[in-house]
């Protein structure tokens, strides 16, 4: 967020996407920039890490092939759009919780093409994982400002926390 230069992939008052694709290059590499950072520092528990990202950072979070995570958790986004955005890279073994509203008003098919769905179809044999889709529509693209969405969050972190500490 630091950048002079941040650019958008999204039309917020249309609610479209896919205007700058290589953002999510961007949010990437600001990743990379953010666990740099958190390694230096002395207080962190580095086996009880978690990825958690919304939106365009719900992209991140999915794309993201590192394996420093307990687990994560991908809201607001489907894990389906164009070939370079797509899917799920993170490690076969690694937890994962995705959340989404059925009815995303961006992922709607009148706005942009190939992201309705939901992460749940690049699970495989991924355990202890799971893909909610939100039937109730009231927040629109939000998914966190429901309490119960939050305490479903909290709940898979809480049950994930030691995934690294077995390895």
């Amino acid at each position: 967020m630091a950048r002079r230069y941040r650019p958008l992939q999204c039309d917020p008052r249309h609610k479209t996407g896919g205007v700058n694709i290589f953002v999510f290059e961007f949010r990437l590499a600001e990743l990379s920039f953010a666990l740099d950072r958190i390694w230096a520092l002395p207080a962190i528990d580095k086996r009880r890490l978690f990825l958690i990202g919304t939106s365009e950072g719900g992209v991140a979070a999915a794309l993201y092939r590192g394996d420093e995570f307990s687990a994560r958790v991908i809201l607001q986004w489907t894990c389906h759009g164009a070939p370079l955005v797509h899917g799920l890279l993170a490690p076969p073994a690694e937890p994962v919780l995705a959340m989404v509203r059925a009815a995303d008003p961006w992922y709607d098919p009148a706005r942009t093409k190939g992201q309705s769905g939901d992460c749940g179809a690049y699970f495989g044999d991924r355990p202890k994982s799971r893909s909610i889709v939100l039937g109730d529509n009231a927040g629109g693209h939000d998914v966190l400002g429901a309490g119960e969405n939050c305490q479903r969050i909290i709940e898979f972190l809480a049950e994930n926390k030691a995934f690294r500490e077995r390895e």
